[in-house]
């Protein structure tokens, strides 16, 4: 691992000591701009990862490397191969930073990536559009604040509203209780997210393409392709042409009884609409795939019999996302709305409201940085970043004008 170029990546499973690495990484950056100025430098470094208890390994691992290097020559010498620069770092070297770096370590900016971008909207919340005493919310608070959300929007609908809705949607999305369903499907549950970070996504970047306008303008058969409708005269028609297929016989030369009951279970589903459940049933899949049933070859009578059946079920099925995309994109349009004023209102905001909002602002970017620099007191030199593959869209757009200038090398 070579000091001198701007950037470095390591992958590598867990446990094959990438916080070693990342930890002496950092020693290197200290020691060169000991070397360089005199002051290591210590509160110019980031260092970032995922949790609390990660962030205290590394910050820990710093420490003990710096002791131990200091005190140890045959530690030493074992850190010397992963700090890798030149001329290798001496323990005397090791010794002032460790004490420059014990007199500063309240400045040390060894942090998870959400408390790295909480501070940063500390430092200027009027430029991420955040109130005066907002906070970070635990997740009962946000809980009840999401259900407020619910509640305003509704009163701000009015009954054709929620009554076009609610036919449109069919039961689709509306179905069941407001507060329960919509809301886990809207925020998502702890270690998930909900439509409304998608939504929020979809809106980060101007795009040439509206995602959710790309969908609205696909072809059925591009969503699911062999999908037709049929008229009510031809669905009759094609249930009785399926009840009346033969099946395959018994060594007695008599009817299966299963396959019979099979053939007359899905016409059944075909009469009565029950159309979701005639894709799913056991008997559909082998005979469009020409696969077996009850041990036996699926005879191609049997297929061709039940294909304009098959067909119109997935044009419903068509339908119905096409009505969910439609519904789901409203609700979700209505829904970000009141919920950015009620979150305003009540100064509530969790670490992804944060991330989102530093997003949208490009706040990294180099004039950006200059006055960051000014009203944190500190400047960014160096970037460690681990677990970078976990980071989301929001925050790795938070961060990439900071690498990119990072790793210009101006």
């Amino acid at each position: 691992m070579d000091m001198n170029p701007p950037g470095t990546l390591i992958t590598a499973n867990a446990g094959c000591g990438k916080t070693f690495s990342l930890a002496n990484r950092v020693l290197g950056w200290l020691v060169l701009q000991y070397r360089a100025s005199g002051n290591a430098g210590v509160r110019e470094i980031l260092a970032a990862t995922f949790t609390r208890k990660a962030a205290g390994e590394i910050q820990q691992r710093i420490l003990r490397h710096l002791a131990f290097g200091a005190t140890d020559p045959d530690r030493l010498q074992i850190y010397r191969e992963t700090i890798d620069i030149e001329p290798p770092p001496t323990g005397d070297e090791l010794l002032e930073v460790l004490a420059q770096v014990a007199k500063d370590i309240d400045r040390m900016q060894v942090n998870t990536l959400d408390g790295v971008f909480h501070n940063l909207a500390r430092a200027v919340p009027e430029a991420v559009g955040l109130p005066q005493g907002w906070t970070i919310a635990d997740q009962p608070a946000m809980a009840a604040l999401q259900r407020e959300t619910i509640d305003a929007w509704l009163q701000s609908c009015d009954d054709a509203q929620i009554s076009a809705l609610a036919e449109a949607a069919e039961g689709e999305v509306l179905r069941g209780a407001m507060h329960r369903a919509v809301r886990k499907a809207i925020w998502g549950e702890s270690r998930s997210d909900g439509l409304i970070d998608l939504w929020r996504r979809s809106t980060l970047v101007p795009a040439q393409v509206d995602p959710w306008e790309w969908f609205a303008n696909l072809q059925d058969d591009h969503i699911c392709p062999d999908c037709a409708r049929l008229p009510e005269a031809a669905l009759a028609e094609a249930a009785c042409v399926l009840r009346a297929t033969d099946v395959p016989v018994t060594k007695a030369g008599t009817p299966h009884k299963s396959w019979i009951k099979a053939r007359d279970r899905v016409a059944d589903k075909a009469d009565t609409g029950r159309w979701s459940e005639l894709l799913t049933d056991s008997f559909v899949g082998p005979a469009i795939e020409g696969g077996k049933f009850s041990s036996q070859q699926m005879p191609a009578s049997m297929t061709k019999a039940i294909r304009p059946l098959v067909a119109h079920a997935r044009q419903l099925l068509v339908d119905r996302l096409r009505v969910r995309h439609r519904v789901w994109r409203a609700l979700l349009s209505a829904l970000s709305s009141e919920w950015a004023q009620q979150q305003r209102s009540a100064g509530l905001y969790a670490f992804a409201d944060v991330a989102d909002r530093l997003a949208r602002a490009d706040l990294l970017t180099p004039s950006g940085l200059e006055t960051l620099a000014w009203r944190l007191d500190s400047r960014i030199r160096d970037v460690a970043l681990d677990e970078f593959q976990d980071t989301s869209i929001e925050q790795a757009r938070v961060l990439a004008p900071l690498v990119e200038e990072l790793l210009s090398g101006e």
